[in-house]
């Protein structure tokens, strides 16, 4: 028995290193690729603006603000990058940086499979 768990733990051990350092962060910078990508472009309608509902019918939109993070008052729509940048951190500007990291960790899970 003591054999069985020894050979577990060191297995479970080597699984969560693999996990930590060469899977999850290749994954963390093309997920930041993807997303500050994707939302560069974006102006998002806002679903509800505060204030509103029954009472508030006259209120301009300068007096109005969007419940989504990043929105400025007196707009109806989020900007793509100050939704990115206030949700995650991520930059349009590291874009470059992050797709070669990318491409580092590609080339280098490539050339490890090759030994």
């Amino acid at each position: 028995m003591d054999f069985v768990y020894k050979c577990t733990s060191v297995n479970l051990l080597n699984w969560d290193h693999y996990l930590t350092f060469g899977l999850v962060q290749p994954i963390r910078y093309a997920f930041e690729a993807l997303m500050t990508n994707e939302f560069h472009t974006l102006d998002g309608t806002c679903a509800s603006l505060v204030p509103s509902g029954v009472g508030y019918e006259g209120v301009s939109l300068a007096h109005q603000v969007c419940t989504t993070l990043g929105s400025e008052s007196g707009r109806s729509t989020v900007d793509g990058n100050s939704f990115v940048a206030l949700s995650f951190g991520y930059y349009q500007s590291h874009l470059w940086r992050v797709s070669c990291v990318c491409i580092c960790f590609l080339s280098a899970g490539h050339s490890s499979s090759l030994h």
